[in-house]
């Protein structure tokens, strides 16, 4: 058959302090999580993508092209960030943008485990934490994965 050549980025940590929520989901009788417009989306991500034509290719090149791509689409514009109704939109705003932008990719995964954050509480210490002190919880996470090609 013919040759595939897979390439990716593994153990990529991405945070995003402003511009990110959780809402606009699917919601029934079970859902208990709150919409929200204000929260940190930090995590870890692995990406991998296919090759087509694997004649005369610049891999350092395309993979630096690609990972541009990835923190574009997390992040946005220095100067105003994009907004981030979710990561898991997030995720598909990567793979959109990498095959908008790189040819030669046929297939792109993206695995995106996402990290929660709580609100250190400093009333003890006669502070007001308004959001701005938070540590990272090992529980829960969410991890969204996603496989999306060309035709």
């Amino acid at each position: 058959g013919p040759l595939v050549v897979f390439a990716g980025i593994k153990d990529l940590k991405l945070m995003k302090t402003t511009q990110s929520g959780f809402e606009g989901f699917y919601k029934n009788e079970h859902t208990t999580l709150p919409e929200r417009n204000d929260r940190i989306l930090c995590g870890e991500l692995f990406c991998k993508w296919s090759y087509g034509e694997c004649r005369d290719l610049e891999f350092d090149c395309i993979w630096n092209k690609i990972r541009e791509c990835i923190l574009e689409a997390f992040s946005g514009p220095p100067d105003c960030g994009e907004y981030s109704p979710s990561y898991q939109k997030t995720v598909n705003t990567i793979q959109m943008l990498v095959l908008s932008k790189v040819s030669q990719v046929q297939v792109i995964e993206v695995i995106l485990n996402n990290t929660f954050y709580n609100v250190v509480d400093m009333k003890n210490l006669g502070l007001v934490n308004d959001k701005e002190v938070l540590v990272p919880v090992e529980a829960p996470y969410g991890s969204c994965a996603c496989t999306l090609g060309r035709k």
